[in-house]
């Protein structure tokens, strides 16, 4: 039995083949759109950051009250 007859075998190499079709993207390509995930991720935090933030003062400001 080859390789190709074996069902492993045949899987590793259509997927060897399908690879080879791929057009990958160039290093400046993966840089450019690492950075804008980075940097939107980040943004993205600091919102979270930012409402936490407001809504823990709010809430500490609204118990106070009720507790006084």
């Amino acid at each position: 039995m080859n390789l190709a007859q074996n069902p492993v075998g045949a899987y590793v190499t259509s997927s060897i083949a399908e690879l080879r079709k791929v057009t990958w993207p160039s290093r400046k390509d993966v840089m450019t759109h690492t950075l804008i995930v980075v940097g939107v991720t980040a943004g993205v935090a600091a919102i979270f950051a930012g409402v936490d933030s407001l809504l823990n003062l709010g809430l500490g400001a609204l118990l106070s009250l009720v507790a006084a």
